[in-house]
């Protein structure tokens, strides 16, 4: 049993605690810090030792702590730079033809984009086609749709008609709505970086937060506009119906459409007669052929929507024949002698007019009734055989059959050729036709072949 002299010794030592815990809640405050724990240090005063306490708490400093970084976040640096340490990678979108309409538009342009990077720094870039993201810490241009959450994330900003260039990161996003606006958003970014000397120099490439823009255009980005701004017009095309020869009706000519129906002409070898099949649009699905009529050669046709009617340019110089065809029957009306010789024709429903061409060396427009009315100047094109012709609001486009590869010379309907376009196909090209947006073009190929047209354009080195 403890004594009562030991009881009043640790009576004596309580006491004094207490009174020492009571003097510093009187003690006037003095200046502290806060820890990183976020409590105050104590008072310079002397204290009792030996009192049991939590372990020692780090001496607060004058430094200040450092933030917490939030977690998953990649800010963009001031500025990323591409030299011979890090040359940097263009990511292309993966494409493969065997799945559709998709075009190497896109990665044929990142090879000029590459070259030109070239040229302005002569730093070598390489170009990677991706199935699946990687590298994501590398300092990488994203072109097209590619599959980094980058891309995803800008494209879903986009709306119709519109492109964007983003830096996001370590990455530069270049895409558009579609494949040609995609082109169109990396040559701006060319002009706007590439050809800027202050972001190019020997062996060094700044790329800049600033850099990021999203343009949205109040209209379609027409052929005329990739010829304006320094790319290269071409064509891509998907099959989307077939007619089978009639017998000895075998040779596809010209070819029209009212938007529901495909209506083809297919004449036998010396002209002395032709049919006219007819299918559905939607699935290419035959719905009937006309009896054999006169149509000379049956080089082109044409739907008027006006007058819902079928003109057929018999393509002689002697006549000058346009016959009109019931497109519900599919029964001769009556033939019109125009001024004008016409082995192609196109009708436009915006001036409720046509055009009409010869040979490949002319170009006349005719009023609603096949009258003329004025000429322009048409060069005709060596090594290229005069075929059809079709129109859209903006452009008149004649297809000619070369020995390797087809072109569409086009003009404006001001009579001003803008370009030719090149349709990469050996086929023997006869007409084109455009219905609800879109471009169809007809080959004389086992009967008669319909593709329709995918307008493209890629960039060059300079």
């Amino acid at each position: 049993m403890k004594s009562v002299k030991q009881y009043l010794i640790l009576l004596f030592a309580l006491i004094l605690c207490l009174a020492v815990l009571a003097a510093c809640d009187e003690a006037p405050a003095t200046d502290t810090t806060a820890s990183e724990e976020g409590t105050t240090a104590a008072p310079e005063t002397d204290t009792l030792t030996e009192i049991p306490t939590d372990p020692p708490k780090e001496e607060p400093t004058d430094a200040p702590t450092e933030a917490p970084t939030e977690p998953d976040t990649d800010p963009a640096p001031a500025e990323l730079i591409i030299n011979a340490e890090n040359s940097g990678r263009i990511l292309v979108a993966y494409y493969n033809r065997n799945e559709g309409p998709a075009s190497d538009s896109v990665f044929k342009s990142a090879e000029g984009f590459r070259d030109r990077i070239k040229s302005k720094t002569d730093l070598m870039v390489r170009i990677t086609r991706v199935r699946q993201t990687s590298d994501n810490d590398a300092v990488s241009f994203l072109i097209g749709d590619t599959p980094y959450e980058e891309t995803a994330q800008v494209k879903a900003s986009l709306p119709e008609n519109s492109y964007a260039v983003q830096v996001i990161g370590r990455k530069i996003i270049i895409i558009g709505s579609d494949d040609v606006l995609t082109v169109k958003a990396l040559k701006d970014f060319c002009d706007k970086v590439l050809d800027n000397p202050e972001r190019t120099m020997a062996g060094k490439l700044t790329i800049l937060p600033e850099d990021s823009f999203t343009v949205t255009l109040d209209k379609p980005y027409t052929v005329g506009d990739m010829v304006a701004d320094g790319l290269t017009p071409t064509a891509d095309y998907t099959e989307i119906l077939h007619t089978p020869k009639q017998g000895q009706y075998s040779i596809s000519q010209g070819a029209a459409s009212d938007g529901t129906f495909v209506y083809i002409a297919l004449r036998n070898s010396d002209d002395s007669g032709a049919v006219i099949a007819k299918h559905r649009l939607d699935d290419g699905s035959f719905v009937a052929v006309s009896e054999p009529m006169n149509l000379g050669h049956a080089n082109d046709m044409t739907f008027n929507t006006e007058k819902n009617l079928l003109v057929v340019a018999h393509g002689q110089t002697q006549g000058k024949i346009i016959t009109l065809v019931n497109p519900d029957t599919l029964e001769f009306i009556e033939d019109v002698n125009i001024e004008k010789g016409a082995g192609a024709i196109t009708y436009n429903p915006a001036t409720d007019s046509y055009a009409i061409s010869q040979g490949g060396k002319s170009l006349h427009m005719l009023d609603k009734d096949l009258g003329y009315v004025t000429s322009h100047e048409r060069t005709k094109l060596e090594g290229y055989t005069a075929q059809g012709m079709g129109s859209d609001e903006n452009y008149i486009y004649f297809p000619m059959s070369g020995s390797g590869q087809n072109i569409l010379d086009t003009f404006d309907w001001d009579g001003n050729r803008i370009c030719q376009v090149i349709l990469p196909t050996p086929h023997e090209s006869e007409s084109l036709f455009y219905v609800n947006g879109r471009h169809f073009v007809s080959f004389n190929y086992d009967g008669g072949t319909v593709y329709e047209i995918f307008f493209r354009c890629y960039m060059t080195a300079e």
